[in-house]
């Protein structure tokens, strides 16, 4: 009995150590050495233009995309072209990746973009 007591005091520490640990939400370095540069008020007009870009884009994007194209040169292009383009294009990026990948494995290095 005494035993099953005592197992159980200590899950129950390490539970309390764990939600300790993790309870506040560390900030990345990165925001933190930003927050240190960029001040209060020019950080809270960069996040209101970006919702309203992101606000814009949601909903009127669809006039505001086919904008920046020439939809009827688009239209114009066969898919059967456009597909096998892409295709070959596919395959050098794919083949160059996983180069770079097999590279910067060996090197130690893992993946450079992922802080």
């Amino acid at each position: 009995m005494w035993k099953q007591k005592l197992r159980i005091y200590k899950i129950e520490r390490k539970e309390r150590r764990y939600l300790q640990k993790y309870a506040k939400k560390k900030e990345p370095w990165i925001e933190q050495k930003f927050a240190q540069k960029v001040p209060k008020k020019l950080q809270s007009t960069l996040e209101s233009a970006f919702i309203k870009a992101f606000d814009l884009i949601f909903s009127k994007g669809v006039s505001w995309i086919e904008k920046t194209y020439d939809k009827d040169a688009f239209q114009q292009t066969t898919w059967k072209r456009n597909h096998k383009y892409t295709k070959r294009i596919a395959k050098h990026h794919v083949l160059g990746a996983g180069i770079s990948g097999v590279g910067l494995g060996l090197l130690g290095i893992g993946l450079p973009d992922i802080f």
